[in-house]
């Protein structure tokens, strides 16, 4: 009797054949993909135990086993037998490996988990509760576990390699001490005199030609004396050598799939800022106007170091403005602001692939590559990103200059070498000259610096050379502060006045007369200080928590930089991601003991303060322009968990199709997350922004086409209402961004005589033989009364714009003549001189 063969005195019942009697369970390697989620949901602690009892008599038998075929013989075998008519079925386990299909399965289950938990969290927007929070975060946790569980199994964390110790001839003489530092000491005097330079002749908040020779001269002699291998002879000489071969390598230029996946990243990441520009988003707002205005004084001459208006701004932006303004010829306008700032998002997604690769790249450089390219791709549909990107305000640059400092400082952190520190601070003192959140980079630098430490900087060597080196990142940062430094120092209540406000409130106070018992206002006092912080110190927490919960329950809920449900600044895919990125990089930090890993955490807590410290307005946190320096950190944890399940896909999968498929998956869920993304945006946030927003394009269309037909430019007026028009947005709008007739509502007749003898002789002189036009707020019935009253034939003709809330009236009067004019005006007019002489 065979070991198959069934004793005919057995009886089976009449339902069961024989060959299925002999059936026995199949090992848990031989399970379909299907059969292993099926267990490990009724059975998840048996499974767990066989999945680690399949790995490891995996790893007995690798040794001994058979190479498997090639991918393109296992699928010329498949395609063989299944023309052949008397073929077997292929085994669909051919295409699949069973070694590493346990453990895809358990990183899908926890993302699929996270996302459900992400769905969950936000599934009632209008009302959100405790218990939706508490229930979806559970659920992420969960699968975050799960995903680390699998995920730590499928790669390997490296330890970083030992420091290099740097080899140096120990000094027998004072001569040998000369011949070798002579040089950098020389050049260390200099750059101290060339500082001194930067920070004498760069005075009055004005850069000045020979200020700004001495500054740039002064850094560059700080950053060779402190590294000079920053231009090494062999880097001199690779520079030269490919330079000349230029030709050559154009010549034989070879596309990766690594390459065209970039561009196609970045051709995407353009259509989602660049198109229908005009439209979106589609008005001005008063922060538009003044970043367009001072762009504009800075192309017409003017060269500040800071911009003090407006609560006070950096000026790197608006120098980028001023130059697209002169290359493109092209008007400084809202188009204009909003092109630049797309510009900078696109360059954004670059810095942001070259960062993922930079930092996963080290230790394996094809998932850096990946991390890189889905970090990009992330970016590239992210509804945060295209805000920002689009929004034409400088905060686009603050995710870009983080990025750079961080490619550059976690090399410092693993190899402590001193050229990466110079670059660093470099990017570092660039950044503070591009946005006010910048500003808290340093604390997670030095965070960063005391964790290396601790975890690399034990032997005394070591140790030294991370002291000495991170001294020298915070000279070359000083160096490129020194003229902002300057104005700080003149001028600290208005480097420091959007900061202060946020902390401690208004300047002002409103205390209680005790002479006459009403309200006065006065300006706060150190006291008045102390006193705000203590009381908004309370609030800190609860900003933190609502911070941190920015990112997959309740977002930016504000008409400009926020969506009218505040949804999340991530989206749910991206979102679950995330979190599965943070569990395992918690296990990475634990097995790697890199502080370039260890920073990542803390820099993202630490980004999140400038939003969290808006102690005094409560209301704007969290705020996705002021956190956006988070956008770094967390897209990178998000690639990383992201690239590790498409390579772990990519392992288990055989074959061309298969892999293909895989590949076509990755861009369709790529795809949906675009699509949730482009409704966040373009749908929900542009339909609050649109509705928030008053008419300044249409109604400077309308200035436009009257100053080019039958009026003036002095002959338009917009008197002013509470809470309605900027007038200078219309200027900006009709293409003269100077235009100035915008006219405060009390006593506007009286303002209106005084304007129009003051323009006498200038480009906006009133001429009386021309129509005259006022915009004039719908609901102010006794202007419109006033005008009609004051102007012969005036007709009110009322504009329906986008919402009947922001109609607008035109008042139209035909020429005044010259009779008139000298009568209200009591001057006359050079139109009407020159009649009178004829």
């Amino acid at each position: 009797m065979t070991e198959n063969t069934i004793p005919e005195s057995v009886n089976l019942p009449p339902e069961i054949s024989e060959p299925d009697a002999a059936y026995t369970p199949p090992a848990f390697e031989d399970l379909s993909l299907a059969e292993v989620f099926g267990r490990l949901l009724s059975r998840p602690a048996q499974t767990v135990r066989n999945f680690n009892a399949a790995m490891s008599q995996a790893a007995e038998k690798r040794v001994r086993a058979t190479p498997l075929p090639s991918a393109d013989r296992l699928a010329e075998e498949v395609y063989r037998r299944s023309a052949s008519p008397k073929a077997a079925t292929p085994n669909f386990a051919s295409l699949i490996d069973m070694k590493t299909a346990g453990i895809l399965g358990i990183m899908l289950s926890g993302w699929l988990i996270a996302v459900v938990g992400g769905i969950y969290m936000i599934h009632n927007l209008r009302a959100r509760s405790t218990g939706d929070l508490i229930a979806g975060t559970l659920l992420m946790i969960i699968g975050a576990v799960a995903f680390a569980f699998a995920a730590s199994r499928s790669i390997s964390f490296p330890r970083l390699p030992a420091l290099e110790k740097p080899v140096t001839d120990p000094l027998r003489s004072l001569d040998e001490f000369v011949n070798r530092y002579a040089l950098r000491i020389m050049l260390i005097g200099v750059s101290l005199l060339m500082s001194g330079g930067a920070w004498v002749f760069n005075s009055q908040n004005n850069f000045t030609v020979l200020g700004v020779l001495c500054w740039l001269f002064s850094v560059i002699g700080w950053s060779l004396a402190l590294a000079p291998e920053i231009i090494a002879a062999d880097a001199v000489q690779q520079f030269a050598r490919s330079v000349i071969t230029v030709p050559n390598r154009i010549i034989s230029f070879r596309v990766s799939w690594t390459l065209i996946a970039l561009v196609v990243i970045l051709i995407i990441g353009a259509y989602f800022r660049l198109t229908n520009i005009d439209a979106y988003p589609p008005d001005m707002t008063s922060d538009h106007v003044e970043k367009a205005l001072d762009a504009g004084l800075i192309s017409e001459g003017l060269r500040p170091i800071f911009l003090p208006n407006n609560g006070g701004r950096e000026v790197a932006h608006f120098y980028i403005l001023a130059l697209m303004h002169d290359i493109l010829n092209v008007p400084i306008d809202f188009n204009l602001l909003k092109l630049a700032t797309g510009l900078e998002g696109i360059i954004g997604l670059l810095v942001a692939f070259w960062l993922g690769r930079e930092f996963i790249g080290d230790e394996n450089r094809d998932l850096g590559n990946l991390t890189g390219l889905i970090m990009a791709a992330l970016l590239a549909v992210s509804y945060w990103h295209i805000m920002l990107s689009r929004l034409g305000l400088r905060i686009i640059l603050t995710p870009l200059v983080i990025s750079v400092v961080l490619i550059y400082f976690v090399r410092a952190l693993r190899f402590n070498r001193r050229v990466d520190y110079v670059k660093a601070g470099l990017a570092l003192g660039i950044g503070v000259y591009c946005y006010q959140a910048i500003r808290m980079a340093p604390v997670f630098l030095v965070i960063g610096f005391v964790i290396a430490l601790i975890l690399r900087g034990r032997e005394w060597g070591a140790f030294r050379r991370y002291v000495l080196n991170f001294a020298v990142l915070v000279l070359i940062a000083v160096a490129v502060f020194v003229p902002l430094g300057r104005y700080m120092i003149e001028n600290p209540g208005s480097f420091w006045s959007r900061t202060t406000g946020r902390i401690f409130g208004d300047d002002t106070v409103e205390i209680k007369d005790p002479q006459t018992g009403g309200v006065v206002s006065r300006v706060a006092n150190t006291q008045d200080r102390i006193e705000a912080l203590k009381q908004n110190m309370a609030f800190f927490n609860g900003n933190m928590q609502t911070a941190l919960f920015m990112f997959n329950w309740r977002g930016d809920a504000s008409w400009i930089t926020g969506s009218p449900s505040a949804m999340p600044q991530l989206d749910t895919i991206t979102g679950a991601l995330f979190i599965l990125g943070l569990g395992l990089w918690i296990v990475r930090m634990i097995r790697r003991r890199d502080p370039g890993d260890w920073l990542i955490p803390f820099g993202l807590v630490v980004m999140l303060f400038p939003t969290a410290l808006s102690l005094a307005y409560t209301i704007e946190v969290p705020s996705g322009t002021r956190a956006s320096g988070t956008m770094p950190f967390v897209y990178l944890m998000a690639a990383f968990a992201a690239a590790l399940i498409l390579r772990q896909a990519w392992r288990t999968l055989n074959g061309t199709l298969p892999r293909a498929g895989l590949a076509i998956a990755a861009v369709l869920v790529l795809l949906l997350t675009a699509s949730a993304n482009y409704n966040t945006y373009f749908v929900e946030a542009m339909t609050q922004y649109r509705a928030s927003t008053l008419p300044h394009h249409q109604a400077g269309g309308i200035l436009k086409g009257f100053v080019a037909s039958t009026g003036a430019p002095g002959n338009a007026f917009m008197i002013a209402y509470d809470y309605w028009w900027d007038h200078r947005a219309l200027a900006i709008e009709s293409g003269d961004p100077h235009w100035p007739n915008g006219v405060y509502r009390d006593n506007y007749i009286q303002r209106l005589i005084l304007m129009i003898k003051e323009a006498a002789g200038t480009t906006y002189a009133f001429r009386p033989d021309r129509q005259v036009m006022f915009f004039v707020n719908q609901n102010d019935a006794q202007v419109l009364a006033g005008l009609q009253a004051w102007l012969p034939g005036a007709t009110i003709e009322k504009i329906t714009s986008f919402n009947a809330a922001h109609d607008f009236v035109l008042v139209i009067a035909p020429p005044v003549g010259c009779g008139w004019f000298e009568q209200n005006i009591g001057a006359t007019s050079p139109v009407c001189a020159v009649g009178a002489g004829q």
